[in-house]
């Protein structure tokens, strides 16, 4: 097995392992929304989500780029010298510990000394203080993805989202309202963190020591990303926010529960694309083939799925109640932004693995900077839909400088190859449109695209071997191979 391919498919199956950690999360959010909207009402959703929208907002300001910047030597030194590992992880720990801790602190005493600002109440800011200094345990996600163990933080994910749903649905239960259901999301963070932090101890040891050169590194690495990783975040959670702000709990709960849905379908593509960092961090060369062929096979598995959702969104939305239907063309308009922020994304960690800080910043400024301009002019005419409109127009506005970029470091994207990934599906979506066909049955038709894929090249074999590959041995995949070969060839012919 080739040394691209074989990388390729680690990076393949660390990817889906955080994927299906995202399904853990967006799942348990819909079985919790669902509950508590039954048993508390929708509003409750609202003011929950402008909380932690509120206290990743702030913990994005005060990161310094650090959990972006720790990978790049996470990922080198974890095959070379576990000694050094162990410094930069633990000396970014204790840094990210103090800044969190000082910060968090201040916003507790903002709702403790009783501030309210327009919408958002003393509680609101005590939460949101909590979660600030607890934001300081998602160091050791990066510290997962780094060692390509995402399997690990599935299973934290799943445990703390366990723990997560219990105490939060008796906490609302129990009359504390939006205080108990935010307090669910206090408690992921403390049983995931402890699982991520007690993993590491028991690897590398715990080292109380920060060493000012290694925080140097890791500062300066992360400063690069700082800017850009800033501006993603004001436009990620600015989107939740300035709903709130603007149209009140109902249409920020809209919002936030399409971009959860959304993120379930993306995150097939962007949890794969997102490893690229640390995994090319540790190559010397052929950086540029890894990340072109893991753009083309994350494509190839998200397409049909964004056409799924595009066609039959309001299904999910509908398990929450008839109201959350509403919800569906927001949904729409950011699924439009599943493909360009595929390759945006893997350009962008292609340059910053290569050390390209400059490129990397401006990356960021190029699909973020519209995003924020456009929240501000169309969240208070269209509400989510506005906000969901600004999100994908910046995704799209990145495409050309992202490209250009690429290319001078011999990253390749075939433009007509995407045509043809996006036409087969559209073709199987329209089919079903047209015919009015139920959602099992239509989504069965446009998951067709797939074998179509095959049949017409748009997925080889060495596609298929190395997506198999991050699932099984190659002893086992020769074995099922054998079994199956004339149904394999048939649908990959050559």
């Amino acid at each position: 097995m080739g040394e691209d391919q074989g990388g390729v498919s680690r990076v393949v199956r660390a990817g889906f392992w955080i994927y299906w950690s995202s399904i853990a999360n967006n799942v348990s959010g819909f079985i919790y929304w669902l509950i508590i909207t039954k048993v508390a009402g929708s509003e409750i959703l609202g003011l929950t989500s402008a909380t932690i929208g509120l206290a990743t907002l702030v913990s994005g300001l005060i990161d310094l780029g650090v959990l972006a910047g720790v990978q790049r030597f996470l990922g080198k030194w974890w095959v070379r010298d576990r000694g050094e590992f162990a410094e930069y992880l633990w000396s970014t720990f204790l840094l990210k510990l103090a800044v969190n801790l000082a910060v968090g602190s201040a916003l507790l005493l903002i709702g403790v000394a009783g501030v309210s600002i327009s919408h958002y109440t003393p509680r609101m800011f005590e939460l949101a203080g909590v979660l600030v200094i607890l934001s300081t345990l998602g160091l050791f996600g990066a510290y997962f993805s780094s060692i390509l163990r995402t399997d690990i933080l599935f299973i934290s994910s799943l445990v703390g989202n366990t723990a997560k749903i219990l105490a939060g649905l008796l906490l609302v239960w129990m009359g504390y309202g939006f205080t108990g259901a935010v307090a669910g999301f206090i408690l992921l963070n403390i049983v995931s963190g402890l699982i991520g932090f007690m993993h590491a101890v028991k690897l590398v040891g715990f080292r109380l020591v920060a060493r000012v050169e290694k925080l140097r590194e890791v500062v300066r690495a992360g400063l690069a990303s700082w800017i850009p990783g800033l501006v993603a975040m004001l436009g990620m959670w600015i989107g939740v926010l300035a709903v709130f702000g603007s149209s009140g709990a109902v249409s920020t709960g809209y919002y936030y529960v399409a971009y959860a849905l959304f993120s379930v379908i993306s995150m097939i593509g962007t949890s794969i694309v997102g490893l690229l960092l640390p995994y090319l961090s540790s190559l010397e060369e052929g950086r540029e083939r890894i990340a072109s062929r893991v753009v083309s096979l994350t494509l190839v598995l998200v397409t049909p799925l964004v056409y799924m959702g595009l066609l039959y969104g309001r299904v999910p939305l509908s398990i929450l109640g008839s109201e959350y239907v509403n919800a569906t063309p927001i949904l729409a308009v950011l699924l439009v932004a599943s493909i360009p922020i595929l390759i945006v994304g893997a350009v962008g960690n292609l340059v910053y693995a290569i050390g390209d800080y400059k490129r990397v910043l401006y990356i960021g400024l190029w699909q973020n900077i519209p995003r924020i301009i456009l929240y501000l002019i169309l969240v208070p005419l269209y509400h989510g839909l506005g906000a969901a409109a600004s999100f994908t127009l910046g995704a799209l506005a990145a495409i050309p400088y992202s490209l250009q970029v690429g290319s001078e470091y011999g990253f390749r994207v075939d433009s007509r190859r995407i045509i043809e990934l996006l036409a087969v599906p559209g073709i199987t979506a329209g089919i079903a449109y047209a015919t009015g066909l139920d959602w099992i049955i239509g989504s069965l038709l446009i998951a067709s695209s797939y074998l179509a894929y095959g049949r017409l090249g748009l997925l080889t074999r060495r596609d298929a071997r190395m997506l198999a590959l991050a699932f099984f041995s190659e002893e086992k995949l020769n074995a099922y191979y054998s079994r199956v070969k004339g149904l394999v060839d048939f649908i990959l012919p050559g």
